[in-house]
């Protein structure tokens, strides 16, 4: 960017005492006066060159070809943060450079970081006299919450040889991912019917799975190495076991950002997401198909797909909820049918507060999927005394969002409460057995 030079508090300070001088030399008909203000004069119209000093420990200067002057001078600011990935309360490197067309006396940077984002080991105020054409400053940070967040920004103040011109400008720092802490899952729920793919889930039929179901009589096609000896000696016929097939899910993972409830530490939105994530962890380990949807003010879903690199695609797509308005209507009619497949388990992490959260269950069992609720609420209305009829309104909430609960029940969708105080398998194993896979 380029600099916009103004005067600086110095050459304010000189040009007054000059200006006073020449006006007082002039009214008292005394040409002495004028002696006493030539140096302010001289320091005016003469300034002088920047010395050079050493530069502060926690600057790092790189060799750089020398740049010759120029009549406005361009500071340039290049920041670069390593890595770009990292989990919440681990550190990054950030790395600033700045670069001048033209020798300076002094530069000046302060560091605004966002919002939990600290600084580590060095100062977030730096000067450099008499900077290098380049000068590279690192610092150690530490990132203690989940999202896709920007570090901050940079504040430089350039000040030219003599302190006599002064630039200050502002420039944005780069952006880092930090993804989110999550509890491993192994209780996972199942849709009723799997589809016809070899997975890690026992199926209700029979196939060449390890689950016992059942021994019976040998028919034609069973395999020998099946035949249960025992039985057929008691039996006097040929016997053999029967396992329950293994297949794989398809699961689609939905997260409510229509309303974000509790404390910053545990908000609804902060459970929802790492029950998400972890959930997405524990069935694409299991070489299952994941998805997810985003409902807010822009609808965003990702087909399901298996692997690890999949695992990433959903981490990234959830970082952006926070960014979510909850401003529009979603229309899950929109989304294609290899984004929601008809069969598949769907598991909407929501508070239950938003009615639109309640239309998107509807219409995800219209177009054929099994969904469950997991009730992320972490915080609940409380009675405000200063406000008139504050208990008779809390109540009121109360019946209403039990009696939602409840109509999502008898219409078949499981609802289960989960505040992220306990694992998410606890709140799995309040499902009934046959949605329940270990």
């Amino acid at each position: 960017m380029t600099a916009r030079w103004r005067p600086s508090d110095r050459q304010r300070s000189l040009f007054t005492l000059a200006a006073l001088g020449l006006f007082l030399a002039t009214t008292t008909q005394r040409p002495i006066i004028v002696v006493l203000v030539v140096p302010a004069a001289v320091l005016l119209l003469v300034p002088r060159r920047p010395r050079r000093t050493a530069v502060p420990a926690i600057a790092k200067t790189a060799p750089t070809a020398p740049t010759a002057p120029t009549a406005e001078a361009t500071v340039v600011a290049h920041s670069e943060v390593s890595p770009q990935r990292c989990l919440e309360g681990e550190t990054v490197e950030l790395v600033v450079t700045v670069q001048s067309g033209e020798p300076l006396e002094r530069l000046d940077l302060t560091l605004h970081l966002s919002e939990s984002v600290e600084a580590l080991d060095a100062p977030v105020a730096v000067s450099l006299l008499a900077p290098r054409h380049e000068e590279r400053l690192q610092w150690r940070l530490r990132l203690d919450r989940w999202g896709r967040r920007s570090v901050g920004a940079l504040d430089i103040t350039a000040h030219r040889a003599g302190g006599l011109s002064v630039a200050t400008f502002r420039t944005a720092l780069c952006d880092v991912s930090v993804y989110p802490h999550h509890a491993p899952l192994t209780l996972m729920p199942t849709p009723r019917a799997l589809p016809d793919r070899f997975g890690d889930h026992v199926s209700v039929v029979a196939g060449d799975g390890v689950e016992f179901i059942e021994v019976n009589d040998f028919r034609a096609g069973d395999r020998t190495r099946r035949i249960n000896w025992r039985a057929t000696a008691r039996r006097g016929t040929l016997q053999v076991n029967r396992t329950a097939a293994e297949r794989a899910c398809d699961v689609v993972l939905l997260i409510d950002a229509f309303s974000d409830v509790g404390g910053r530490e545990r908000s609804s939105l902060d459970v929802a997401v790492r029950g998400a994530v972890a959930t997405a962890r524990a069935y694409i380990a299991r070489h299952d198909r994941v998805g997810l949807i985003v409902l807010g003010g822009r609808l965003m879903w990702l087909g399901p797909e298996i692997g690890g690199r999949q695992f990433y695609r959903v981490i990234e797509n959830i970082l952006d909820a926070r960014r979510a308005n909850a401003a529009d209507h979603p229309e899950l009619g929109v989304i294609p049918p290899s984004a929601l497949p008809s069969g598949s388990l769907a598991l909407l992490f929501s508070p239950l507060l938003d009615p639109r959260a309640v239309v998107a269950i509807h219409a995800l069992r219209r177009r054929g999927l099994s969904p469950v609720v997991i009730d992320v609420r972490t915080a609940a209305p409380q009675v405000q005394p200063e406000v008139p009829n504050s208990q008779l309104a809390v109540r009121l909430w109360n019946v209403e969002h039990h009696l939602r609960l409840r109509a999502l029940e008898d219409s078949g969708v499981p609802v289960i409460g989960w505040d992220g105080a306990d694992l998410l398998d606890v709140a799995f194993s309040k499902l009934p057995h046959h949605r329940r896979s270990a």
